[in-house]
């Protein structure tokens, strides 16, 4: 797979990039559930309009950090295995030829100004600046974890089909309750529903069907709703007691 996207630069970047995305997912999403448990603590005795509203927030806000984190990234330009090339300069190709001590500069040319021997470090000094420790420790975080980029999005990949099968199998399981042993009820069933319906002002079209494999009296679908009634709790009951169950 890492050979595969070494042949197609581009989306090695993007792959990396997201990498980096759910790598840096993992602490954000604890700070936000951290703050949403803290809140849940604060807001005990408040109603279940503002706990409900500080967790839709927080919700938002989790779902808009790895859009914030794509483009606050910086760019990936350079590869791993990319050889580092040093410039010389002039300068620097010269810079072994020593220079009489009785030559004198051009006119116009300043010469180098000597460096203060207070700001010099100390070379045998052990203690390193702690900025100095913090950057080391992350360039060293990051180069370990960029080898298992690749691998962390193949395995999110997954993850996100998985998940995506429940729906789908949901959306199947619907469509099959709606089609398989259903039948028209009798017309006492329906206009005793069409009276409940527009007792309630329901405004919509909505269906009613017996079932034989719902086990309750259940509504399925959101754009064409279905009411469905088990036969045998069409026949074992009063039509007073089916008209209370429907009004709920």
């Amino acid at each position: 797979m890492n050979a595969f996207l070494n042949d197609w630069s581009p989306l090695n970047a993007v792959v990396e990039r997201l990498g980096w995305i759910l790598v840096h997912s993992v602490w954000q999403f604890v700070i936000i559930g951290l703050v949403a448990a803290l809140l849940m603590v604060a807001f005990r005795s408040a109603s279940s309009k503002v706990r409900y509203g500080s967790l839709l927030s927080l919700f938002a806000l989790a779902s808009m950090a790895p859009v914030a984190t794509w483009f606050v990234l910086p760019p990936i330009t350079v590869e791993l295995n990319q050889p580092v090339e040093l410039m010389v300069t002039p300068a620097a190709s010269t810079a072994g030829v020593s220079k009489p001590s009785n030559a004198v500069s051009p006119p116009g040319l300043e010469t180098e100004k000597a460096v203060s021997p207070s700001i010099v470090r100390d070379p045998t000094s052990t203690n390193p600046p702690p900025r100095r420790d913090l950057t080391r420790l992350k360039q060293k975080f990051s180069h370990a974890l960029v080898p298992y980029l690749h691998t962390i999005v193949i395995v999110w990949c997954l993850g996100v089909i998985a998940c995506s099968l429940r729906p789908l199998i949901g959306w199947r399981m619907v469509r099959r309750l709606r089609s398989v042993g259903t039948s028209q009820p009798s017309p006492e069933i329906v206009a005793l529903f069409n009276r409940v319906t527009a007792r309630l002002l329901v405004k919509r079209a909505v269906a009613v069907l017996e079932s034989t494999i719902a086990k309750t009296p259940m509504m399925v679908g959101c754009f064409r709703p279905v009411v469905l009634l088990p036969v045998s709790l069409v026949a074992n009951i009063p039509v007073s007691q089916l008209e209370s169950i429907l009004g709920e």
